[in-house]
């Protein structure tokens, strides 16, 4: 069994010690117990900004119905991350949704705490970006990786909310196209 350990060390360059140089250093105990070091020098990438808890809420018309959206502008650092190219929308069709197309306050209830089953079963897979209401529905976009995962979240979140027709669509969007309309530069 291998055990890793990560951190990253900032240190300077003989030739130009202006200059910092990112050095990430990984430890790994091989299969006789001694641990190795191995050093590899990279550029930060954008995907490591931080992401942070900031989020925008906005509230307008989409056609007759009321459209109240929520954006996490702490998450402008992974715009175009290649970490993070395919999009994922969960959209639930409210039950009872009032004549602006909002949910009633019970289903509000449930659509608070499916958001949190959301981002409790992606993990750090994915990363919620926005949750727009409008039309008697509500979606979730979310940025990921890679989608072999996507099939048995689907599957996951449908018996979180069986009540809800929970719909889940997958696109490449290595641009941010969805978040970018929402959260300008």
């Amino acid at each position: 069994m291998v055990e890793a350990h990560e951190n990253n060390a900032s240190r300077r360059c003989a030739d130009h010690p202006e200059a910092p140089v990112e050095a990430r250093v990984r430890s790994e105990k091989n299969k006789e117990g001694f641990n190795m070091r191995l050093f590899r020098r990279d550029k930060p990438e954008e995907s490591d900004a931080p992401l942070t808890d900031e989020w925008q809420v906005s509230e307008g018309k989409h056609g007759d119905n009321r459209l109240i959206t929520s954006f996490r502008t702490g998450a402008r650092g992974l715009v175009g991350s290649p970490r993070y190219t395919i999009r994922i929308g969960i959209a639930v069709p409210f039950l009872g949704p009032d004549p602006e197309g909002m949910p009633a306050s019970d289903e509000l209830a449930q659509l608070v705490a499916f958001e949190d089953a959301v981002t409790d079963r992606a993990g750090d897979k994915a990363v919620l970006v926005g949750v727009i209401t409008t039309g008697g529905m509500r979606e979730f976009v979310l940025y990921i990786g890679s989608g072999e995962w996507i099939p048995a979240f689907h599957e996951d979140l449908k018996a979180v909310l069986p009540t809800h027709d929970v719909q889940m669509v997958a696109e490449t969007d290595p641009k941010w196209s969805v978040y970018r309309q929402f959260v300008p530069k």
